[in-house]
């Protein structure tokens, strides 16, 4: 699995992180898997970050639970897709929040 389904996951489990939040970090790095390399001063400097958001943001650390969700969904058939694949669905990349 990419890097950018692994972030797209992590962000997905980080307390403090909804849509909006993980949308602004997305845009905020070329590389989805980048968004891990900010400083904390980076982070506050993007819309709707505060010292909550960023301290559950910055200590995350469950990379297994991440490779756990993928190999089930492996294992099942399913296929994870993000707003850049083109079969992610017209209409939801229309919504204020769409899903990761």
């Amino acid at each position: 699995m990419n890097d950018n389904i692994r972030t797209r996951i992590a962000l997905s489990l980080i307390p403090h992180i909804g849509a909006g939040r993980a949308k602004s970090l997305l845009d905020a790095v070329r590389h989805p898997i980048d968004i891990f390399k900010l400083k904390e001063a980076d982070l506050a400097r993007i819309r709707g970050f505060g010292p909550q958001s960023i301290a559950s943001f910055k200590s995350f650390n469950d990379w297994d639970k991440v490779d756990r969700i993928i190999k089930r969904t492996q294992l099942i058939g399913a296929k994870m897709i993000t707003p850049e694949d083109l079969e992610y669905p017209d209409r939801l990349k229309e919504i204020t929040s769409p899903p990761l």
